[in-house]
């Protein structure tokens, strides 16, 4: 499976139904957010380039092969920079330079953001959810308002999560979007759809 298949039109458009339906059991306004990286991490680049630097000074300086002295930085320099240029290219090796908690840290500022640039905080009744997808990070963050009592969810709402987080590890949009929809039961057991319920927040994907 491919991460592309999140950002496509019909995947995004099978799942903005899907929030449809989800919203029609229920009170909870659901908005699904979808990046491709949480953050560039930068940080990721700078430290695989200094380290590829460093070994290559180190092996000119220590090499038996005579190196002109005021070459040895320069290469090095030139190494560190195509090293760190590799990194920014190459999302596998970049999420081998980061931890999973500056990872996950990304993810939740992102989110935070989102939470706050989509006015889910906005809705009469605090009980907007963000599902917030961070393809790089390979991360799913369901982030739900104050009006949502997660307790009360119960173990089908962690299930309901838990699917979300493999079905992305795994790049699988099709088990993505049965994990999605899996959260309609446990969020309408607690926020049952009222007669007066209207739809607040915007049911595309973001």
């Amino acid at each position: 499976m491919a991460e592309r298949q999140f950002l496509e039109p019909a995947m995004r458009q099978r799942a903005t139904e899907i929030v449809k339906q989800i919203e029609s059991h229920t009170s909870v306004e659901v908005v699904v957010s979808v990046r491709r990286a949480s953050s560039r991490y930068l940080r990721a680049s700078i430290r695989a380039g200094a380290a590829v630097a460093l070994v290559a000074a180190l092996v000119m300086v220590l090499s038996p092969t005579a190196y002109t002295t005021w070459l040895i930085p320069v290469d090095a320099a030139l190494a560190g920079v195509l090293a760190g240029f590799v990194v920014t290219q190459w999302p596998a090796l970049k999420r081998r330079c980061l931890s999973s908690s500056e990872r996950m840290q990304g993810v939740a500022a992102e989110a935070a953001a989102s939470f706050h640039r989509l006015n889910i905080a906005a809705t009469r009744e605090h009980t907007g959810l963000l599902v917030f997808v961070s393809l790089f990070e390979r991360q799913v963050l369901l982030r739900p308002d104050s009006g949502i009592n997660v307790d009360l969810l119960g173990p089908e709402y962690e299930s309901a999560r838990d699917a979300l987080q493999t079905a992305l590890q795994n790049y699988d949009a099709e088990r993505f979007l049965l994990a999605l929809a899996s959260l309609a039961a446990p969020l309408a057991s607690v926020h049952p759809r009222r007669p007066d319920d209207i739809n607040e927040l915007s049911d595309e994907v973001d």
